[in-house]
């Protein structure tokens, strides 16, 4: 199914300067290096492959972490 997503454009006022933006909030990727993981690094593998595994096993790229929190309006 289409989902309508309302992507938010920052609107400035006095607590924030006029930017739209008050406080401060981090967009990451971050890799857990699990035993799996770790036997795949020690056998080798190249930088796709090892992307490919930690994907599989649940890791968050920096591309969707900024998207995410865009659509929940966090971010713009």
């Amino acid at each position: 199914p289409r989902h309508s997503w309302r992507v938010l454009k920052p609107t400035g006022c006095g607590e924030c300067s006029q930017t739209g933006f008050k406080g401060r909030t981090t967009i990451c990727e971050l890799l857990m290096v699990d035993a799996e993981l770790r036997r795949e690094i020690k056998r080798g593998r190249d930088e796709r492959d090892l992307e490919r595994f930690a994907r599989e096993a649940g890791m968050t790229s920096l591309y969707q972490s900024g998207v995410a929190k865009v659509l929940r309006g966090e971010t713009t």
